[in-house]
């Protein structure tokens, strides 16, 4: 009997040691690091614009030049948004496209194509008027100011491809009598008609002459992607035959003539035109 009772005392005393031992086993505390979730790609679908498709452009301004269309609801990934503008990839193409005409949305997210009916513009707004008397709503003064300073055609509808009644040279004043969307109606003499009224400026600009010229200030080369731009002999950006050199993002110039499309500039003895954005002063 006694050899039974201490039995159980041992066992008792062993089944009390049990949770102090589990107390005591080692545990693996250490903190495993999270995985980091990817951001996610910004895409874009093309909106609705007049004419189903949107200029894709070599650089993110309105004069660039041009290296494709993008129509109405396609799919482009964003590579970099710059406000204004973006750079894209659609169609097998990389370029930029005015963020106007685009909707946003992240790859995985819900999104829709935006579908915008046009709405649809009569042949004839101005039934029975001639040229010579359409509604008259303004007299502002402004004048012709072309990014590549070539004259500036006078039409006799507010379209392109409408018949040409004259052209008019940069500088040349006219009077704006009513505007029709891009087009304003205008009158220069006893000459009236349509041009494109991004063409026109408040500032009458000053005719650019390469010659010697005074410095009027110094800027700053600031390009979007901290890269180069281009000194060209000419004020285009169309052709690869008129590059001058490059000029690195950060370097400053000597400016001769302030533009709003193209600034001339002397850089390190060269004088040649910078597409007028990407100065900073």
């Amino acid at each position: 009997m006694k050899r039974i009772i201490s039995l159980m005392i041992c066992l008792g005393l062993m089944l009390c040691a049990l949770p102090a031992m589990a107390e005591d086993a080692p545990t693996d505390t250490a903190v495993q690091p999270e995985e980091t979730a990817a951001e996610p790609q910004l895409n874009a679908v093309v909106c609705y614009v007049p004419g189903g498709r949107v200029n894709m452009r070599q650089e993110p301004n309105a004069v660039s030049k041009k290296i494709g269309f993008i129509s109405h609801g396609t799919a482009a990934k964003v590579l970099e948004n710059l406000g204004d503008w973006a750079l894209v990839e659609a169609d097998h193409k990389t370029g930029y496209i005015s963020t106007h005409y685009l909707e946003f949305y992240y790859e995985g997210q819900p999104h829709q194509t935006p579908i915008i009916e046009p709405v649809p513009r009569p042949a004839n707004r101005y039934p029975n008027v001639h040229v010579d008397t359409w509604p008259v709503t303004e007299s502002t003064t402004m004048y012709v100011d072309t990014p590549n300073k070539g004259r500036l055609t006078l039409r006799a509808k507010p379209k392109t491809g409408s018949t040409s009644l004259t052209s008019f040279n940069v500088g040349t004043e006219m009077t704006v009598l009513h505007r029709d969307g891009e087009w304003a109606y205008v009158q220069v003499g006893s000459r009236k008609g349509f041009v494109m009224l991004k063409y026109l400026s408040t500032v009458q600009p000053q005719p650019v002459d390469p010659g010697d010229k005074p410095v009027i200030a110094v800027a700053t080369v600031a390009h979007p992607y901290s890269s180069f731009v281009n000194l060209r002999s000419t004020r285009t950006t169309d052709t690869n035959k008129n590059i001058l050199t490059e000029i690195p993002n950060g370097a400053q110039v000597d400016v001769l003539v302030r533009d709003r499309w193209y600034t001339l500039v002397n850089y390190n003895g060269i004088t040649g035109y910078i597409v007028s954005t990407y100065l900073a002063y």
